[in-house]
């Protein structure tokens, strides 16, 4: 088990980006793009099974790629075979998802980082068509395994941060435009002492309560905000917005990701 993050110290802003890139839908390059410009430089790309078709697809280099390599494709196969340096199989009955086992991949490497400042987790191709892989991915990324990292996802019409008392970061700053979209979601209990600044409904040192819908829809009333989540762990989503009046907007360029900075 992941040991809780240290928050007696002041939290460092995270040193770098490891990125899981796992088997479910592919995400557009335009909302890739978008979703990374706003974290840290990518250090290493996890590929997840089929995850490799995806990263390939997006042009994004993959340094190690673990899974049971039931679902990518014959020829995405054969070229992690001959490419990534670090490619690590499982059985396909096993009691860990691929999405775990990638999880388990980017500790080992940010174990390797000679920093005291944490790093940032974040995720693609989470999201699909099968109902029962959502809600586990969801519950995973939230969950224990992830509490030494930052935590950041790309979900189908939004972005997803982690924050919490027991995690790395418990307040999640926010850029976009007046009207998006933001909502707190408690997870694995109630989330308390929560703060926001810049929305519409303000929340002032409040608790939400585990299964109560409370903290959905509220919206940007500036172009940042703030959350801060004192007791328990919370998901934010922020609506993800690809085309922005004045022109402020990212589209697909039809080339490689710059990911690394």
């Amino acid at each position: 088990m992941v040991p809780p993050a240290d928050t007696s110290a002041p939290v460092s802003l995270p040193i770098g980006t490891i990125l899981v890139v796992a088997g479910g839908a592919r995400p557009q390059l335009s909302a890739v793009q978008l979703f990374l410009q706003a974290l840290p430089p990518v250090r290493h790309v996890v590929a997840v099974d089929s995850g490799i078709d995806h990263a390939r697809a997006l042009g994004l280099e993959i340094d190690s790629a673990v899974g049971d390599m039931d679902s990518v494709s014959a020829d995405g196969r054969q070229w992690a075979d001959d490419n990534v340096a670090s490619l690590r199989m499982f059985p396909s009955d096993k009691d860990e998802t691929d999405l775990e086992l990638g999880i388990g991949e980017a500790t080992e490497v940010a174990s390797c980082e000679r920093s005291s400042r944490p790093m940032m987790l974040a995720f693609l191709a989470v999201s699909g068509d099968r109902s029962d892989h959502v809600l586990a991915n969801l519950q995973v990324i939230a969950g224990p395994r992830t509490q030494s990292f930052a935590v950041r996802a790309l979900l189908d019409d939004a972005t997803l941060a982690v924050v919490g008392e027991r995690r790395v970061e418990q307040t999640v700053e926010l850029a976009g435009l007046p009207g998006d979209r933001v909502s707190i979601h408690p997870i694995g209990g109630a989330a308390g002492s929560i703060t926001t600044t810049g929305l519409a409904f303000p929340l002032d040192n409040e608790r939400l309560e585990f299964g109560t819908a409370r903290g959905v829809s509220n919206v940007m009333k500036e172009s940042s905000a703030a959350i801060t989540v004192g007791s328990g762990t919370a998901v934010v989503l922020q609506e993800l917005v690809h085309d922005r009046p004045g022109g402020d907007h990212v589209t697909s360029t039809g080339g490689e990701l710059d990911a690394r900075g």
